[in-house]
This record gives C-alpha cells, sequence and structure tokens, in this order.
C-alpha cells in the first residue's frame, strides 16, 4: 500500500517540477486565452494538492503502530507529498506571475484561490 502512495506521490512531484523547470505554456498562448492556460492549471493546483493532502492523511494513519522498513515507507509517503505539493504551489505561484506580467491581470491572495 505504502508503495502505491508512495509512486502516486512521487509522479505528482515530478510532474511539478517539470513545470517549474520547463514553462507549460508560451507567452502568446497565456496572452491569448488565459481561461485556456492559467484557469486550467489553477484547477489541476487544487486537484493536486487535495491528492496529495489525502496521501499524507493515508500514509500518516496506515503508519500509526507500525515498526521497521514499513514506517519508513509510511514517513517516506508523508514526506514526497509535502514535496509534490510545495512544487505544485511553487509552479502556479510561477505561472501567476507570468500571467500577471503578460496579462497585466491581478489575482487575489495566495496567487488567485482566495
Amino acid at each position: 500500500m505504502f508503495a502505491i502512495l508512495l509512486a502516486v506521490a512521487g509522479f505528482l512531484a515530478v510532474y511539478a517540477a517539470r513545470d517549474l523547470i520547463r514553462d507549460p505554456y508560451t507567452d502568446r498562448q497565456i496572452q491569448e486565452s488565459m481561461v485556456d492556460t492559467w484557469e486550467v492549471e489553477a484547477a489541476y493546483t487544487v486537484v493536486v494538492l487535495g491528492a496529495v493532502s489525502v496521501i499524507a492523511i493515508v500514509a500518516l494513519i496506515l503508519t500509526v503502530g507500525q515498526q521497521g522498513s514499513i514506517r519508513r515507507l509510511g514517513a517516506a509517503s508523508v514526506m514526497v507529498s509535502v514535496l509534490a505539493g510545495v512544487l505544485q504551489l511553487a509552479s502556479h505561484a510561477k505561472l501567476t506571475g507570468r500571467t500577471t506580467r503578460l496579462t497585466a491581470q491581478t489575482f487575489s491572495r495566495m496567487y488567485g484561490f482566495f
């Protein structure tokens, strides 16, 4: 079970890191349509944050009372989940900054989430 949680969290972390390193949209795409670029990424970010939160909570619950390698796998699942969440938020913040710079659109607190 922990291997699956760890693999899913790892996949989400790698995908978020990829978007942080390589811009998912060109400047032209962002200028032409915020609905097809920023809003899609914002919705995806909410889904990823929800998924990694659930993974971390499930891993914590399953880890309680365990010992040895099972406990270490559970801790790794939680840490990779947190990493994936942080990377996804950083990726969203970067895209929000680019969108603001390119379109002069301002966003509310927390990069448009609140």
